[in-house]
Parts: C-alpha cells; sequence; structure tokens
C-alpha cells in the first residue's frame, strides 16, 4: 500500500515496483485507487487488473461515483475492500494499490488512510512525504510489529500539477472513454437502482453487474418517467450483462465531458 500527498511520485513508484515484481515472475495484481486521476479505468471508478498495465487482458472496476474520497469514505472503503479481496481470488500473490492523495488532516485524509490500514492489514506500507504530512501515520505503524513501514521523501524531480491540469487529464480520460459511445434504450422497472430513481439531464451513471463490478459508465440523455424508459450514451456493446444501475450526483457533458456536481436541492 504506497501513500502519499498529490505530487509526491506515488504512481511512478508503484508501477515501478510493479513492474519489478512482474520481472521476478510473481503473480501480482495493480489496484488503481485513485478516482479522479484514474489511468487503468475511467474518472470515478477504481480498477484492478493483473499482467501488462499499457494493454491489460482483464480488469475489474468498481464505480464510487465520485472524483474525491472526500465525502464519499465509506464507499471508497467498501470499493477497495472489494477488489483486493478480488484480487487474491484470482491468485495474485502481491497487489500493488496506488492509493487516492487525500492525506489533508483537515480534510480526514490522514484518518481514511488510518482506517484503509486497518481494513486491509497490508504486509508493507510505502509512505512517500513531501513534509511531515504523513507523520502521522509513520509514529504509528513504525512501532507496530504486525506491518513492514517503508518511509521515502518525494524525489525533488517530480513535476507537480496544478488543479487545472487535472481537470485537463480528467476531461481527456473521459473523451477517450466515450469516444465510441453509442445512444441506447433501457427500462429500469425491473432492475435495481442505486440510491434510487432520482434522475437528472446529463447524469453520470453506471451499469453494473450482479456482483456489483462496473461494467460501464452511461450518460443520461433523456428520461420518460411515464414508460420507465432511459436514453443513455455508453460504449457498452451489449444490455444482457447489466443487473443494475448505479447513480451519481456527477452531471458529464457529453460534447465537452467536463463534469459538474449536481446541487443536493436539485
Amino acid at each position: 500500500m504506497v501513500i502519499g500527498a498529490p505530487d509526491s511520485g506515488k504512481s511512478t513508484f508503484c508501477r515501478y515496483l510493479y513492474s519489478q515484481l512482474l520481472a521476478q515472475q510473481r503473480s501480482c495484481a495493480y489496484l488503481d485507487g485513485d478516482p479522479g486521476q484514474a489511468f487503468l479505468g475511467p474518472p470515478t471508478t477504481l480498477s484492478l487488473t493483473s499482467g501488462d498495465l499499457e494493454q491489460p487482458t482483464q480488469v475489474w472496476r468498481r464505480f464510487v461515483a465520485t472524483l474525491s474520497p472526500r465525502g464519499n469514505m465509506l464507499t471508497m472503503l467498501t470499493a477497495v475492500s472489494r477488489l483486493v479481496r478480488k484480487g487474491f481470488r484470482q491468485k495474485a500473490e502481491v497487489i500493488v494499490y496506488d492509493t487516492d492523495g487525500l492525506v489533508d488532516p483537515q480534510q480526514g485524509g490522514i484518518y481514511y488512510k488510518f482506517a484503509l490500514i486497518e481494513l486491509l492489514a497490508p504486509q508493507a506500507i510505502c509512505l512517500l512525504s513531501i513534509q511531515d504530512e504523513l507523520q502521522p501515520l509513520l509514529n504509528y505503524f513504525l512501532r507496530q510489529n504486525r506491518t513492514a513501514v517503508y518511509h521515502f521523501r518525494a524525489s525533488p524531480a517530480v513535476q507537480p500539477r496544478s488543479p487545472e491540469m487535472r481537470r485537463q487529464y480528467r476531461t481527456a480520460q473521459l473523451a477517450a472513454y466515450f469516444a465510441a459511445a453509442k445512444s441506447i434504450e433501457l427500462n429500469w422497472s425491473e432492475m435495481p437502482i442505486w440510491p434510487g430513481p432520482r434522475f437528472f439531464p446529463n447524469q453520470l451513471l453506471a451499469l453494473t453487474d450482479r456482483d456489483g463490478y462496473c461494467l460501464s459508465l452511461a450518460i443520461l440523455l433523456d428520461y420518460q418517467a411515464e414508460t420507465r424508459q432511459l436514453h443513455l450514451l455508453t460504449p457498452l456493446a451489449s444490455l444482457q450483462p447489466i443487473a443494475a444501475l448505479h447513480l451519481s450526483r456527477l452531471s458529464l457533458d457529453p460534447q465537452t465531458f467536463l463534469t459538474q456536481f449536481i446541487p443536493a436541492e436539485a
């Protein structure tokens, strides 16, 4: 489990570590745990894969319906736990978990990372510090004998990315994801919907399988309450495996692929 603030070199370190494990012929999996800056899947998802990261043969995804753990920590904890268990059921010997960058104590980041460590009980924790933001975790877990703790200073060669650069990356990822999307009609009359059938124009949602794994994202273009028909834009080729719908409080413009939060009072 690799923990660090944004621009600490976390993902670069994780990919290097993963490549070294593969070179040793280890059976390993990679967990992309940042819903805002995801690279194995579209933003709003967490993804697990094994083998080549550039051309993964199979990916398991959980939709977390958010771009940040802030205000969504229970959803994140659940999604990560499910993916880790999936990785070990797929016979992974080692899982490299590239966590999100929320470590700000004022936003609950340190408590959230503490909860992740307690929940997952990783064999090793790697802390990448820019200053002393991870000191509470280091002080506590370094004195525990149940896990190995490695502490590194973030490399000065790391190139910081501005909030605007991060927004541009998210937009580009979503645009690429929906590049081959098609319009489909779906009847929701006998389909479970979380948290309930409350729809909004351009609402971002996930089409999930019976185990709760994300089959595809979709944009709600239109809906008819009388006939319970949804008009969706999605890259999913077939409706047959869809078992449930998972809604978000995000809207995604199908032209610009910019995200906005749907106000709570809407």
